[in-house]
């Protein structure tokens, strides 16, 4: 269990109030009176609703007092879809509401994770989708303090980003170190060469000198490494 709580003080850092959780957010000690939203989780932008002890987590309302959400996970990522961080609060977080905050060996993996779950909806739906990739981070605390934000070795992807037919981005930054981009072009157009990386594609990684991944209307899973200038062909996905 754990009970690491959030606390607000005065400038002169003696306590107004404080509050200890354990890992699925449920108050386990308390002292003065609290006020404000950010208690559990707070760090990663989860918000309290003092009415209902709920705490919104970016899409969806979590429940502290069972250990999950309340409605179903809009990606159905995985079997079950109410489950919060995979049942391991202790070493992962959800600020999405959308993903148990899987974390992958590498950056391709996580690529061809991220690419996976989106490219049928994109083909679907005839528009792009895109993402981060990122280097996941632990953060490590002593009582009342958190030491610092370290990487941990694992990586993941961010929710894919809707764009439209010919364009997308991936949106705002995530915490952690930046290892990619992911995106995928949707049904195949007349006009455009769908199954490989614009130009400007490429250019967006050599500014940014970050690999580009890309999955295709026949489902391929392409990758575009700045460094060498060079394209393969790293997965591929039954479409």
């Amino acid at each position: 269990m754990s009970t690491n709580g959030r606390l607000l003080c005065k400038v002169s850092q003696s306590f107004d109030a404080t509050k200890g959780y354990d890992a699925f957010g449920n108050v386990v000690s308390e002292t003065g009176s609290w006020s404000g939203p950010f208690g559990y989780g707070g760090h990663f932008g989860y918000q309290s609703d003092s009415d209902s002890g709920l705490l919104l987590l970016g899409h969806r309302y979590y429940d502290p007092s069972i250990g999950r959400f309340i409605s179903r996970d809009i990606a159905k990522d995985g079997r079950n879809w109410y489950v919060y961080c995979g049942n391991k609060p202790l070493i992962l977080c959800d600020a999405d509401g959308l993903k148990p905050g899987d974390k992958y060996k590498s950056a391709d993996a996580a690529a061809k994770a991220a690419i996976r779950d989106i490219l049928k909806r994109s083909i679907k739906e005839g528009v792009e989708y895109a993402g981060w990739i990122y280097e996941d981070t632990t953060i490590i605390y002593v009582p009342f303090f958190c030491v610092g934000e370290f990487p941990d070795g694992t990586y993941s992807y961010t929710t894919p980003k809707r764009g439209g037919e010919h364009a997308s981005s991936p949106g705002p930054t995530p915490r952690g170190n930046l290892a990619g981009i992911y995106h995928t072009h949707g049904d195949d157009d007349i006009g455009y060469d769908d199954e490989n990386f614009s130009e400007p594609d490429k250019a967006y990684g050599d500014v940014l000198a970050l690999p580009i991944y890309l999955g295709t209307p026949k489902g391929l899973i392409k990758k575009y490494e700045p460094r060498l200038r060079m394209v393969s062909v790293i997965g591929k996905i039954r479409v």
